[in-house]
């Protein structure tokens, strides 16, 4: 499993840039990496929901209210994503421990301390056939895996993901959306994106789920959205 988005939180430039050296000549990471050598640049970031790190590595030293604060501002924004937590100091292991899922390097880094800890975040990942989206919901992110999204109805620009036991909204395009769910959503209108795994019944004005809810079904998209069931139904479409 490849690492494709990480975070690195280190107050010092210098450590910073030698980390990020080491990082890239890894294979097991291939994607952009993001350094942060101030607290104030990490907590007044624009997060873009399609963006969000893998993975990241906080110095306990980084910011004006050390490691341990900042790691939980980071959890707030973007939920339990793994955090490796680093120092130079090895009586620190026992400040991680409130802050789960985390792992601990001591530093100065070393390429086998760093290749252990790269290998315990793909542990933390989650499989790479469970696809989710995730959105923001009250200025928390919010993941939903798209096997437990029934259908997605926007109105005004925003967009309410209704699942199997949650329900959320956020401000987001539908058309973009629908670029960001796998094969198995269908646009059967300019207001729903649905879960074709959920679809019991397929009419010209409705489409039914096993739930017994309507989706809307509009005279512009019926011949496109009926042939793309139908590809679904033969299996006939892509991952």
């Amino acid at each position: 499993m490849v690492m494709k988005k990480i975070w690195i939180c280190e107050n010092e430039e210098n450590e910073a840039r030698k980390f990020l050296h080491i990082l890239k000549t890894l294979p097991e990471v291939k994607g952009k990496i993001r350094v942060f050598c101030e607290e104030r640049h990490l907590q007044t970031m624009a997060f873009d929901i399609r963006s969000l790190p893998d993975l990241v590595f906080m110095d306990l030293a980084f910011g004006d209210h050390k490691g341990i604060q900042a790691a939980e501002n980071i959890r707030k924004k973007c939920g339990s994503i793994p955090l490796v937590f680093m120092s130079e100091n090895p009586e620190d292991i026992e400040k991680i421990f409130e802050s789960e899922p985390s792992y601990f390097i001591h530093k100065p880094v070393t390429l086998e301390a760093l290749f252990a800890a790269l290998r315990w975040g793909e542990r933390h990942l989650p499989p790479q056939d469970e696809k989710a989206v995730v959105v923001m919901e009250k200025g928390m992110f919010c993941r939903i895996p798209c096997n437990e999204l029934q259908y997605v109805e926007s109105h005004k620009r925003v967009a309410t993901f209704v699942g199997e036991e949650k329900r959320c909204s956020v401000y987001i395009k539908l058309d973009d959306l629908e670029q960001m769910l796998p094969s198995n959503f269908l646009r059967c209108h300019k207001s729903y994106l649905v879960n074709m795994n959920f679809i019991e019944n397929f009419t010209v004005e409705n489409i039914l789920l096993f739930s017994g809810q309507k989706i809307s079904v509009s005279r512009g998209k019926y011949h496109e959205a009926k042939e793309k069931f139908r590809e679904y139904l033969l299996g006939e479409l892509p991952a």
